[in-house]
């Protein structure tokens, strides 16, 4: 099965960075991206040296799942919730 271009990228972080904290360059604003030494820019893609993402600073990936309703991005987990709210 094919995998996407995601799923190699975040391999390619986690050999490299030990986690998969990454995003697309142009999704990032110029503060976002201030302090240059937090990351490297590779291909368009932003790969942050510490496991935090930006959008839930210090946060673990189980509290990253817990809050977010989103896909955890280095441990490939969601969290579900129902069509009425309910987790």
């Amino acid at each position: 099965m094919a995998r996407d271009l995601s799923e190699i990228t975040d391999d390619y972080c986690r050999e490299n960075y030990g986690h998969s904290n990454w995003g697309y360059l142009d999704t990032y604003t110029k503060e976002d991206l201030a302090d240059e030494s937090k990351y490297d820019i590779e291909d368009g893609k932003v790969f942050w040296y510490e496991e935090t993402r930006k959008d839930t600073p210090n946060k673990t990936d189980e509290q990253y799942i817990k809050t977010s309703g989103l896909q955890c991005p280095s441990c490939d987990a969601y969290e579900v919730t129902t069509s009425d709210g309910k987790k």
